[in-house]
């Protein structure tokens, strides 16, 4: 019996002889997306754990203490006593810039120290901080100090005071040397900033010069800190081109802008993992990938400065270094009349 036309069934009704066959239906399940691995949960474990919080000014300030104890100790043997506390001044405003200036721009765990028989330092990890705040950080070291060492020395020329030469000159000397181009002096971080962290091979070349410089620095001068300087320079130029080649790659082959680690996808985790493996070639701990992720994600994310702020930057370098050079020039011509 047939059934009425009704009741029919959707499958039961044959296609007309020439018509068109639709296309089947997509499934109305999906297969879900394949699980993260171990190892890929343990690296985005390592890369939500909260960034470890500044010290407080209590630990910070006993770091000062110890190694301004430390370096003033050493520094009596080959130092007299008016020429490290000359040397302590001018170290301690230098990098008093150098301080002020990342706490001005939200810097994390800003500490300053002393370093015998070196200087002294002041570290800190920028947060999303653009180029241009970089170069400011850099140059807010060395130039307080030239001025402050062109006031003295113009104090001694115009009121004829001959024992303020010396002051004069270990301002203007030491924050002056700090302008050399060279890498990871003050001048070679603007440099780097302004200029050659555009591209990673400009990058790699201007350290290996900068290194070189100093191996022959060193060396003429038989000075131990200045070669070890030049071989650390040097040692970093590979790891640091590796980075910058996977921002490079994470850039291009990212969609939008470049995401912080903690907001990372579990593919996009798995895919920078795998690719931090095969740049460096050795087996990593998990802490140690996300540690990487995290400095690729900072370098992908780096913005230097614009032309016109660059230009702006490198002729306060520039007038800066002329300065310098000016300040000198004048205190050896006192120095010869």
């Amino acid at each position: 019996m047939t059934p009425p036309a009704g009741n029919a069934s959707p499958d039961s009704v044959p296609a007309a002889q020439g018509a068109p066959v639709p296309p089947p239906l997509p499934p109305l399940i999906t297969s879900a997306p394949p699980a993260p691995s171990a190892e890929t949960l343990a690296v985005m474990a390592e890369l939500h754990k909260p960034e470890k919080a500044d010290r407080s000014w209590v630990h910070n300030l006993m770091l000062l203490l110890v190694s301004l104890v430390l370096f003033v100790s050493l520094g009596f043997l080959q130092w007299a006593v008016d020429q490290i506390v000359l040397l302590l001044l001018v170290l301690f405003i230098h990098e008093a810039g150098h301080y002020f200036a990342m706490r001005w721009f939200d810097y994390q765990n800003v500490k300053m120290f002393f370093i015998p028989f070196f200087g002294a330092a002041v570290s800190g990890r920028p947060v999303d901080a653009p180029g241009y705040k970089k170069v400011i950080v850099a140059l807010m070291g060395p130039v307080p100090g030239i001025l402050i060492g062109l006031v003295i020395a113009g104090s001694s020329w115009f009121m004829h005071l001959p024992n303020l030469k010396n002051v004069a000159f270990m301002f203007i000397f030491i924050n002056a040397f700090n302008l050399l181009p060279f890498f990871p002096l003050d001048g070679g971080h603007v440099l780097q900033e302004v200029l050659f962290s555009r591209n990673r091979w400009t990058e790699a070349l201007f350290k290996a010069a900068a290194g070189l410089a100093f191996l022959v620095l060193g060396f003429a001068t038989h000075g131990f800190i200045l070669k070890l300087i030049g071989f650390f320079v040097l040692f970093t130029i590979l790891p640091t081109f590796k980075v910058n080649t996977l921002a490079q790659w994470f850039r291009s082959s990212g969609r939008g802008a470049v995401p912080a680690a903690a907001d990372l996808t579990p593919s996009q985790c798995e895919r920078l993992a795998r690719a931090v493996r095969s740049e460096f070639r050795t087996s990593l701990k998990p802490a140690q990938l996300a540690g990487l992720i995290r400095t690729v994600l900072e370098k992908a994310k780096a913005q230097p400065p614009d032309a016109m702020v660059s230009v702006c930057l490198l002729l306060a370098y520039g007038g800066a270094f002329f300065a310098a050079l000016i300040g000198l020039a004048l205190l050896f011509l006192q120095k010869s009349l």
